[in-house]
């Protein structure tokens, strides 16, 4: 939440502790991350950039995210700032 004040763009995981509508059907639809379908409904839905935290994820998540077509922008810690081109 607090990240987002730099950018002040909507989140389509909602706001420290709000979930809009839409959240629970983005969520079924996205689980799937880094699909191609996923990454095709995230351009859909008007997404330009992806935060992934890799601490919650192992590193055959991460080979998956490389090889996704996102573009790496920064990366922090367990954290990685992607650009969907």
């Amino acid at each position: 939440m607090l990240g987002s004040t730099r950018h002040w763009h909507p989140l389509i995981n909602g706001y420290s502790g709000f979930q809009p509508r839409s959240y629970y059907s983005n969520a079924d639809a996205l689980a799937m991350f880094p699909a191609p379908p996923v990454i095709a409904r995230l351009r859909q839905l008007g997404v330009t950039h992806v935060v992934v935290h890799y601490d919650q994820y192992g590193e055959a998540f991460r080979a998956s995210v490389d090889a996704s077509g996102l573009h790496l922008l920064a990366h922090d810690g367990p954290s990685s700032l992607y650009r969907l081109d």
